[in-house]
């Protein structure tokens, strides 16, 4: 039997001033059908064991990702929706379908990007191939999404750990309905909620726990949660339970609302509540022993900010702080100096604030290049998720 399997993800962030054009695609992963997936984010690749031990060929399509950022300008997307359509046309006849997206892309004209390209998948296939989908757990579950796929399955975990896991996972029931062992059937209950949900923390660790023991009961296939993105302002953004049965959507039906109505009532308890730039400091500063790591969520890339914000910077030399470093702040002019300049070079430079107006002012500073590096990338949950 036949499978296409393909990628097309961002998170988009549709608060940034920054639009996520072809040169963030190009710069982070943009592999088509015909070149090498090698040092990629070949997702499709990951199939090979199990589909060989299943007797399936993988067809893999168009490999694209970005960085989270800003809205995808219309070209760009429309331009990459085709050609993962013309792939999958190429690829022709498949027995299944499986993409790896992300659920919280936005460009100019669509609100819901993956809802829009499996409705162009779905009319490609016809109504019986089943089409698979991993979503990242921050996206929007849209009514497209769930009308125009088989089956929906999404991280567990946050940071996302289990990327890998997931995607085998889903080949498996993917698999199984093609070849006529299992009929998915997905339920989904809207708790009406926005937020970030860590889950390497309680209440959150014991409410992933729970889903999973759900999921060794043999009528149900599936159990997640849909974080939703709070930065993404479209109207099916939120948090969503997702029960997926063979073939019981009444019994899929109470256990989503019982797992959604459980996690409501865990919602103060489950929400992440960031300090103020202040307080951390403070805190820091009062440590024991170090190191302290701060993160500054709201502006860091991967939830799709500039990340050229100097608040952090700033406070931390008004308090005159050593011995501490600060990453990452995004600025290609003074990365270009630097480069330019080499290492060892002692610069005058003006760091950060340029992007937008809530990014803070420029930070002038004395610096010396100590390294520098090309080619680097970021190892998550089986994923180079991360290339530059």
């Amino acid at each position: 039997m036949k499978l296409f399997a393909a990628l097309l993800g961002t998170e988009t962030n549709t608060f940034s001033s920054v639009p996520t054009g072809f040169n963030a695609w190009q710069d982070s992963c943009l592999v088509h059908r015909n070149e090498s997936a090698a040092g990629a984010m070949d997702v499709p690749g990951m199939l090979a064991a199990s589909a060989d031990r299943r007797g399936w060929q993988v067809s893999r399509g168009l490999l694209a990702f970005a960085l989270p950022g800003g809205i995808t300008p219309r070209c760009v997307y429309e331009s990459l929706r085709d050609e993962l359509i013309a792939d999958l046309e190429h690829a022709l006849p498949v027995d299944a379908v499986m993409l790896s997206l992300h659920g919280a892309m936005v460009a100019d004209g669509y609100d819901d990007c993956e809802g829009d390209l499996l409705a162009c998948i779905r009319t490609v296939v016809g109504p019986k191939i089943p089409i698979g989908v991993l979503l990242d757990l921050h996206c929007h579950l849209s009514a497209a999404m769930l009308a125009h796929s088989t089956i929906l399955v999404g991280y567990k975990e946050y940071p996302h750990v289990d990327i890998s896991e997931r995607w085998l996972e889903l080949f498996e029931i993917v698999a199984d309905t093609a070849e006529s062992r299992t009929r998915p059937a997905m339920s989904v209950f809207d708790c009406r909620m926005l937020g970030f949900y860590h889950t390497t923390r309680e209440p959150m660790r014991s409410f992933v726990d729970e889903m999973q023991r759900l999921e060794q009961r043999p009528e149900i296939l599936n159990v997640w949660l849909a974080h939703g993105f709070p930065l993404g302002d479209v109207p099916a953004t939120g948090v969503k339970v997702v029960v997926v049965t063979d073939d019981d959507r009444a019994r899929g039906d109470e256990i989503a609302e019982q797992m959604g109505r459980r996690f409501f009532e865990i919602r103060a308890e489950a929400v992440s509540r960031p300090d103020t730039i202040r307080a951390c400091l403070d805190k820091a500063s009062k440590a024991a022993q170090g190191p302290i790591t701060i993160a500054d969520t709201a502006d860091n890339s991967g939830a799709g900010a500039s990340s050229d914000s100097t608040f952090f910077l700033s406070e931390m030399m008004a308090r005159k702080i050593e011995n501490a470093a600060i990453a990452a702040i995004w600025d290609p002019v003074v990365v270009s100096i630097c480069k330019d300049a080499g290492v060892g070079a002692n610069l005058r430079l003006r760091i950060g604030g340029k992007v937008d107006s809530i990014s803070g002012d420029p930070v002038d500073v004395s610096a010396t290049v100590i390294a520098i590096a090309d080619d680097v990338k970021q190892v998550l949950g089986g994923i180079p998720l991360y290339i530059g």
